[in-house]
C-alpha cells in the first residue's frame, strides 16, 4: 500500500465492511478529547482519497478502531496485524 489513504481504506474494510459514516463516528469516539462530534463520511472519503491527511490523534484512533499496527498505518512497513501464533 503506497499511501496513507490506501492503508486507511484497507484497514476499514479489513476490520469488517462498515460505512464511512459509522467508521468516522467510531474514530471520533475513540478520541477522548474530540468535541466536534463524529467525522462525517465525506471526511473519511477525503482521507481515503488522499485529499486531506488526518491528524496524529485521528490516525492513532483509526489504528485502535481497526485493530491494526500504528507503524504499518503511518509508514506502510511491517504487517497490518500480528499473526496469531
Amino acid at each position: 500500500m503506497k499511501t496513507l489513504g490506501q492503508r486507511i481504506y484497507f484497514a476499514r474494510v479489513m476490520d469488517g465492511k462498515r460505512s464511512m459514516g459509522q467508521f468516522g463516528a467510531e474514530v471520533a469516539a475513540a478520541i477522548s478529547d474530540r468535541k466536534d462530534g463524529p467525522y462525517h463520511y465525506n471526511t473519511v472519503s477525503k482521507w481515503e482519497h488522499n485529499r486531506i491527511v488526518p491528524d496524529l490523534k485521528a490516525v492513532e484512533a483509526i489504528a485502535r478502531v481497526c485493530n491494526v499496527d500504528l507503524i504499518w498505518l503511518i509508514r506502510g512497513s511491517g504487517k497490518p496485524r500480528e499473526e496469531a501464533a
